[in-house]
């Protein structure tokens, strides 16, 4: 897949500077990309997850009182 991605780059005449200056720009740009990366997955695992499974395994959530409902009982 690699390969064929740089084939088909170079038939193209691919420019890498028609959308950034220089070298050190696409370096800085992949390194902030894995940032916002790393720093969106610890934001889900340990804050937001923590959150929603408070908010939504709570007891009072999840009890439902069928006893007025007149059904037998099994």
């Amino acid at each position: 897949m690699a390969i064929t991605s740089a084939a088909l780059t170079a038939k193209a005449k691919f420019s890498i500077h028609s959308y950034f200056d220089t070298w050190n720009r696409v370096l800085l740009d992949g390194f902030f990309g894995g940032l916002m990366v790393c720093f969106s997955s610890f934001v889900t695992i340990y804050i937001l997850r923590p959150i929603f499974f408070f908010l939504f395994s709570r007891n009072e959530i999840l009890e439902v009182d069928f006893s007025d409902l007149g059904l037998p009982h099994t």
